[in-house]
């Protein structure tokens, strides 16, 4: 199982849900789309990865938007269910980024307690270290 995730490129654990499993892209572009997405990041105060994150899910929103317009254009669904269904997208996915602005500040809190403990380690290393040269 692993060895098939490697080869389809993607990049996450087993248990993983499947609403945060990654997956290794790569794609080509224009130079000026390239830059005009890093001077946004800068702009926003975001890195590289994360602006082309942003950029990439804005993308595939605006499309699913454009696809439920086009639904209603046609008749394949009325504009109170494509509505219903957008917001119903829009609450889950609000749900969903809080839980992960709580589970980041957990393990924020985590994190550093752990820095905490490593340094204190690290003292207690550097003090033995000395007993062990003076004895």
């Amino acid at each position: 199982m692993a060895d098939e995730q490697a080869q389809a490129g993607e990049d996450f654990p087993p248990e993983a849900s499947r609403e945060t499993r990654r997956r290794k892209v790569e794609i080509e572009m224009l130079a000026e789309t390239y830059r005009d997405a890093l001077r946004l990041a800068r702009e926003a105060g975001w890195d590289e990865g994360e602006a082309l994150l942003s950029v990439f899910a804005i993308g595939v929103a605006h499309l699913r938007v454009q696809i439920k317009q086009a639904q209603v254009m046609d008749g394949r669904a009325t504009h109170t269910s494509a509505m219903q269904e957008l917001a119903e997208r829009c609450a889950h996915l609000e749900a969903m980024c809080t839980t992960l602005k709580s589970r980041a500040s957990s393990l924020a809190k985590v994190n550093q307690a752990l820095q905490a403990r490593v340094a204190s380690l690290q003292a207690e290393v550097q003090h033995l270290q000395e007993e062990n040269r003076k004895g």
